[in-house]
């Protein structure tokens, strides 16, 4: 498996869940309804860096993972405290 990597200088958005997920409303892996973004259960950080696919991955306390990151990553990054989706596939109508 390559290393997965995302530049600092790319990310445009950083989404987090800081209590996680609602475990009844999210796969156990895979796409989320809208073709946004691979994740696991545990995700709870996805980051925007410009590409088609945003990237979803788990970190152990995202209290101290948001402290560094914000210390890093450009003055205009949007930050927020939701994701970009609904995890809720119920909720996605089917245009």
């Amino acid at each position: 498996m390559q290393p997965r990597m995302i530049n600092l200088a790319d990310i445009k958005a950083i989404y987090y869940e800081p209590h996680g997920f609602d475990f009844g409303k999210t796969k156990s892996f895979g796409k989320t309804c809208s073709p946004v973004c691979t994740f696991s259960s545990d995700t709870n950080v996805v980051i925007d860096s410009g590409e088609k696919t945003l990237k979803g991955f788990s970190v152990k306390d995202i209290d101290e993972f948001m402290g560094y990151i914000k210390e890093l990553v450009n003055s205009g990054v949007v930050i927020q405290d939701k994701f970009p989706f609904s995890t809720d596939c119920k909720a996605e109508s089917a245009d």
